[in-house]
């Protein structure tokens, strides 16, 4: 294996590792609203924890921080990491995952057939 291919994938799985530290932080912001809007009197149903959406989520960060790191190759440099690109990478795993589950939620909910009248008499009759 050559070096570049080696330091290529170290540095993806790095930016990969702040995309994590990112979404760790987009999910620690969402427990603290949902905790609040549980303790108000006429406050909202609290959700309850899955593990896998968490693990889904932190897959995801792992994605958006990756995928920064392709985008950014001309300004990282893999030998030295400047706080700058560490921070950006954060920001990445923070944001991208809203940005890539907004549109696997906006596929998801058109991929899913609408249950017509019609469609529930049909599925009780077969």
């Amino acid at each position: 294996m050559s070096a570049e291919i080696v330091n290529s994938t170290g540095l993806l799985l790095l930016g990969g590792g702040f995309g994590i530290v990112g979404q760790v932080l987009r999910a620690f912001v969402g427990w603290i609203k949902n905790v609040g809007r549980a303790s108000r009197p006429a406050g909202g149903a609290r959700e309850a924890f899955s593990a896998s959406r968490l693990f889904v989520t932190l897959f995801i960060g792992f994605i958006a921080g990756s995928m920064a790191t392709l985008l950014s190759n001309d300004i990282i440099n893999p030998t030295v990491l400047s706080g700058t690109a560490k921070l950006c990478l954060v920001a990445a795993g923070y944001a991208g995952t809203d940005f890539i589950e907004g549109i696997a939620g906006r596929f998801a909910a058109s991929a899913a057939p609408s249950m017509t009248s019609r469609g529930k008499a049909n599925l009780l009759r077969n």
